[in-house]
């Protein structure tokens, strides 16, 4: 019953987070998707604090300590939080000309986002399943029920109001923020100081490379190309949406689990294959279909790309995820300042060389490379686990005597 809950509520969690940004890749064309692609990376930043500061040091000093901060004190920090990140986006969209009229919805639609992201980890890190499936569901309702009753504003704008409603619905669902005086970001800082630093220290840096490369060449690509660079990464969407809903689980696992022969072995087969799906797609499936998909069906001649990117980055996100919950500092921050580098460097130099085509290699190798780098990095302290699990169980098999009595 558990594994079927678990399954039930990844897939819920999957098809959820897969509305916004696979609609915005089918249904926009490049330049329409490069200027909306500006404020999802918003919100994606927000979504990276809200790991670092709330929801990943509530999960370490809960992993440490065996106890679990009350939802007063974790809702409140969060609710802080998405709003601030929701009042950056609404200020950049009144900044942008092609996304003015509906920067108000976009604003909202990112501070909802943020919260339930929140919100839905710790849901799911308590075992409260049933409760983020109903979360998911009411919200992927809310989000269709937008798109088919809602006519007349371009697409951009109906995007929007359907990305605030769902957001809407699925925070009423999760669990509203408890307020009190004292139960603030302050309080929550001083109680989780020790985990935040070095979470906040590698996101930072992360999103040097996941968000500040990809606006530094927007300035010089220009709308269109810009949408296609960051179609190629939006290409491998199912990985994100596959491991995101499963970071609660990652979290609670032991970390010599993942290094376990059938567990490594299985998780090199899932790269494999979304890395063969999404060459399949890109370059036999939608080519022969007979509508146009956006900026989806721009991509072919990026398949070998895209294809290289899902598998690293679906083995470089989980053993990165790995390492934020269970790593040292030292571990964390220096696959992060090797990963950072890379992926700021190997694109810009690609662009500089070849142009778009440069760009989007460099943005494959780097995945690459890091993905090598997070694996290399959790090796040692995942095999002394394996070791020290394995004697345990022949300890108490019998097999071997304790030296200790």
């Amino acid at each position: 019953m558990k594994v079927l809950s678990l399954a039930s509520s990844t897939l819920m969690g999957a098809l959820w987070g897969a509305l916004v940004p696979v609609l915005a890749l089918l249904f926009l064309e490049p330049a329409q998707y490069g200027s909306f692609s500006t404020i999802y990376l918003i919100f994606a930043y927000g979504v990276s604090l809200q790991y670092s500061i709330v929801s990943e040091a509530w999960a370490r000093a809960r992993l440490r300590y065996r106890k679990v901060t009350n939802w007063s004190s974790y809702s409140s920090t969060l609710f802080i939080l998405a709003l601030t990140i929701g009042a950056v986006a609404l200020s950049v969209s009144l900044i942008l000309l092609e996304v003015r009229e509906i920067a108000v919805w976009l604003g909202v639609a990112v501070c909802l986002g943020i919260y339930r992201s929140g919100a839905r980890y710790h849901r799911m890190a308590v075992g409260l399943t049933r409760q983020v499936i109903l979360a998911d569901f009411l919200g992927m309702s809310a989000f269709v029920a937008v798109l088919v009753s809602v006519h007349g504003p371009e697409r951009t704008a109906v995007l929007s109001m359907a990305w605030a409603a769902s957001g809407s619905i699925s925070v009423i669902a999760l669990g509203l923020p408890v307020l009190y005086v004292g139960s603030g970001p302050i309080r929550w800082w001083r109680m989780h100081k020790r985990d935040i630093t070095p979470l906040l220290a590698d996101s930072t840096l992360m999103d040097v490379g996941a968000i500040g490369a990809p606006f530094l060449l927007a300035g010089f690509m220009g709308p269109k190309n810009f949408g296609l660079y960051r179609g190629v990464a939006n290409a491998a969407m199912p990985v994100r949406l596959l491991l995101d809903p499963l970071r609660p689980t990652i979290g609670r696992k032991p970390p010599g689990f993942f290094f376990q022969r059938p567990v490594l072995w299985l998780i090199f087969g899932i790269s494999f294959t979304f890395a063969a799906l999404c060459y399949l797609a890109l370059e036999l499936l939608v080519p022969r279909l007979p509508m146009r998909l956006g900026t989806l069906s721009e991509l072919a001649v990026f398949s070998h790309q895209a294809a290289v990117f899902a598998a690293a980055s679906f083995l470089g996100t989980l053993f990165y995820v790995v390492c934020r919950n269970s790593g040292s500092r030292r571990t964390i921050m220096t696959g992060r300042i090797l990963q950072t580098f890379l992926v700021v460097a190997l694109p810009v130099i690609g662009f500089v060389f070849m142009g778009l085509p440069g760009a989007v290699w460099g943005f494959a190798v780097s995945a690459s490379v890091s993905a090598v780098i997070w694996l290399c990095l959790a090796i040692p302290r995942e095999a002394g686990a394996i070791r020290q699990a394995r004697v345990q169980q022949k300890l108490q098999s019998g097999l071997i005597r304790d030296s200790s009595k």
